[in-house]
């Protein structure tokens, strides 16, 4: 499928997407599985959309598994979104949504009923324009990883260990700085006290003569 981009002088996007089936068909999901067994098709990527049924918890559930696995599987970098694909949806499952999104930094979650996608009589203005500000939206999520990076707890622990080693290996560059230069410093005070003492020296064999 493809978006669209906007008028008033704004840029034209296009959404190439790639659907793969969790928990479906043997083929799809040895389809699925073959994705998540090469990180470099994952990083090749600019967007991950995950589906579920808005009305169901368990639905959801996988969707957050696979979420999860997505992410410890691509590079970290691949941002991330969550989309309700039923008419209705159960308000159990929204806040629970709402919630899971803001704890791991991300978008909220979107809705994109069935009849939102219909082309024909049967699909409204309405539901026109709501498909149309999906793709808005994740056409900039695309362009902005930044705004749906999932922040798991894998990520935070990297990004620590990340910021830790950045630390040592500046203290290190500090203190082998300070050494150098307390090294010079040393070299030009032995130097001056030299040249002191011989310049000392001169002066007393001058005086003795």
């Amino acid at each position: 499928g493809g978006g669209g981009g906007g008028g008033g002088g704004g840029s034209h996007k296009t959404l190439v997407m790639h659907a793969f089936a969790s928990g479906g068909q043997e083929g799809q999901q040895r389809e699925l599985e073959a994705l998540l067994s090469k990180p470099e098709r994952l990083q090749a990527c600019d967007l991950a959309l995950f589906a579920y049924d808005g009305s169901s918890p368990s639905s959801f559930g996988e969707a957050l598994a696979l979420l999860k696995r997505v992410e410890q599987v691509g590079s970290g970098l691949l941002p991330c979104c969550l989309v309700a694909t039923s008419e209705k949806v159960d308000e159990g499952v929204v806040g629970t949504s709402l919630a899971v999104c803001q704890a791991l930094k991300m978008v909220k979650p979107f809705h994109l009923p069935p009849s939102s996608l219909s082309k024909g009589p049967k699909g409204s203005a309405g539901n026109s324009t709501c498909r149309l500000e999906v793709m808005r939206q994740l056409a900039k999520v695309a362009a902005q990883p930044s705004l749906s990076i999932p922040q798991t707890d894998e990520r935070i622990a990297q990004q620590q260990y990340q910021l830790m080693v950045r630390r040592l290996t500046t203290g290190l560059a500090v203190s082998a700085g300070v050494v150098s230069l307390a090294l010079i410093a040393i070299k030009v005070y032995s130097s001056t006290n030299t040249a002191a003492a011989e310049g000392d020296q001169e002066q007393q064999n001058t005086a003795t003569n």
